[in-house]
């Protein structure tokens, strides 16, 4: 599976990786996760949460190691004009992954809040 390979409109972009090994240790950096999508295909659970989704291993949900993950951040820009339209800088301009769901085999289709600048963005999810 490459997550880290999305597209929106007619551009590609790679999103920032960064490793993560323990769960522990990722959760100062991880807030938030209010979606979940349960992939069997993919032997994943997937998990939106606060400028990140990450997958959990199914054959042991348990265990404290993610089996993949990656940031989708908000650029200061526009952190910034989320704040300038009254929005808690704080709080509410961040990405909040919101929406996950299951395209076919290959992609997933990704929706978050984007500091109030809603964005949408299929991911490659091969096995």
């Amino acid at each position: 599976m490459r997550l880290g390979h999305y597209n929106y409109g007619r551009s590609s972009h790679l999103l920032n990786l960064w490793p993560c090994i323990v769960f522990s240790i990722c959760t100062s950096r991880l807030f938030n996760y209010t979606s979940l999508l349960l992939s069997p295909e993919d032997n994943a659970l997937y998990v939106g949460a606060r400028e990140a989704l990450f997958a959990l291993n199914l054959s042991d949900i348990s265990r404290p190691q993610l089996q993949r993950n990656f940031t989708w951040s908000t650029p200061e820009k526009k952190r910034d004009e989320c704040s300038f339209k009254g929005k808690n800088l704080h709080t509410d301009c961040f990405n909040y992954i919101k929406i996950l769901l299951r395209i076919n085999s290959t992609h997933l289709y990704v929706c978050g809040t984007y500091a109030f600048s809603p964005i949408c963005a299929y991911i490659v999810s091969g096995h």
